[in-house]
């Protein structure tokens, strides 16, 4: 009778699965073990299928960045086609705000795909990162920093704070 009562305490008080309350663990008499199971099995599955789902768009968003090097500058640029410069670093919190909201917008993306742009990462996490003298020599003191370079244009177009996914399409359009 004791442990009739305890889930008659629990089923007010208590949600596992959003929607799922105990109460229908009364139903199955002294045996509510199992019911208790199921839910909790029923929850960590919700919890990986989401995962799975959020792990496949992910995915499919991702753009393919070319590590910095000067040369890869310079054949990015002779391409003909647009070129950004992506400076960041890991302990840039700015720069990680960038990266999830910018080039993670699916209109940015498209643009992006659309213009052939090739995209260069300088990450300058570590102090001899190859992508520092390049900002030494754009007069740029700190990150983030985007320098999107336009085809038949000498100087590139520099981004040195936040910015947004239709501030950078305005720049490509």
């Amino acid at each position: 009778m004791a442990l009739r009562e305890e889930a008659s305490w629990l089923d007010d008080r208590i949600v596992l699965v959003p929607g799922v309350r105990f109460e229908w663990i009364q139903d199955v008499g002294s045996n509510w073990l199992p019911a208790i199971g199921v839910a909790v099995s029923a929850a960590i599955w919700s919890v990986v299928l989401a995962g799975c789902v959020w792990l496949a768009i992910a995915m499919q968003s991702k753009l393919e960045w070319t590590p910095y090097s000067d040369d890869a500058l310079v054949q990015a640029r002779q391409s003909g086609e647009p070129v950004i410069v992506k400076f960041t670093a890991s302990w840039c919190a700015n720069c990680q705000y960038i990266e999830q909201t910018v080039y993670r917008d699916e209109t940015t993306l498209s643009k992006l795909r659309d213009q052939n742009v090739k995209l260069i990462k300088a990450d300058l996490t570590v102090e001899g990162a190859p992508g520092w003298k390049q900002l030494s020599a754009l007069g740029q003191p700190g990150i983030p920093l985007t320098a999107i370079y336009l085809p038949g244009a000498e100087k590139p177009i520099l981004f040195d704070s936040i910015y947004s996914g239709g501030d950078l399409s305005d720049v490509l359009s």
